[in-house]
């Protein structure tokens, strides 16, 4: 979690993404072409809990790793925990389907997108909760 919110302190501010649900072949491979690793997917859902104790619409963030051409979405969801996926499918399940891309400031360097890509591939599986925000 922690590498999520340092990538958006350095992050640009974000950019309102495609209709995903809706949006032509064209459109999806736009926004595949102009993720990078270190970019992030923020979408807007009906989680109470997070609305409040963000003070934020957006109630989910995924962080984008490119490797070899493919992209990938590692997320956090409840019964799941951390998992990586790949941004078609990532984007398929996406409820509500609007979503909003941010990108580093500067793009990754080799060393730091394999640091990144090694501490989420570390937390896939770890648990999701919020519980620990909530009661300190």
């Amino acid at each position: 979690m922690w590498s999520l919110l340092v990538v958006c302190v350095l992050s640009s501010g974000p950019e309102t993404g495609p209709d995903v649900r809706s949006a032509s072949p064209e459109v999806l491979a736009e926004l595949k072409q102009s993720l990078q690793t270190g970019s992030l997917v923020l979408s807007q859902g009906d989680c109470l809990a997070v609305k409040v104790f963000s003070r934020s619409s957006y109630t989910h963030v995924g962080g984008v790793v490119v490797r070899d051409g493919e992209v990938f979405v590692y997320d956090s969801m409840n019964g799941t925990g951390v998992r990586k996926t790949p941004l078609d499918e990532y984007l398929r399940l996406q409820t509500p389907s609007q979503i909003h891309v941010v990108h580093p400031k500067q793009p990754f360097t080799p060393e730091g997108a394999t640091a990144y890509e090694t501490h989420l591939d570390g937390q896939l599986g770890r648990r999701y909760a919020i519980k620990h925000h909530l009661t300190g």
